[in-house]
């Protein structure tokens, strides 16, 4: 979350600028192989993620948060020989 306006008075609004521009700490376990990533590629989304209305959903809140900047799409093939050493591949779900 990158706070604007009125955010920007709240106590932690400092600190959640400093997440927004340089990151957030998190501990996330141990970094996955990359066999467990194509496994979890392999797997997909669940069920509830593959409707029609949830495809535009997720289309309509990608497109959101890129213009935002706060995501980014990465094609698959651009990375899979060498991916980021913090990558997880969560199943998408409504």
């Amino acid at each position: 979350m990158c706070p604007s306006g009125l955010a920007l008075e709240h106590p932690a609004a400092a600190t959640l600028l400093q997440y927004a521009t340089s990151g957030c700490p998190t501990r996330t376990g141990q970094n996955w192989t990359k066999e467990m990533i194509e496994e979890a590629i392999e797997r997909g989304p669940h069920v509830s993620a593959t409707s029609a209305e949830a495809i535009e959903y997720f289309k309509s809140e990608i497109d959101q948060k890129v213009a935002a900047g706060q995501a980014k799409v990465v094609d698959w093939d651009d990375i899979k020989d060498n991916p980021p050493p913090e990558l997880k591949i969560s199943p998408l779900a409504l």
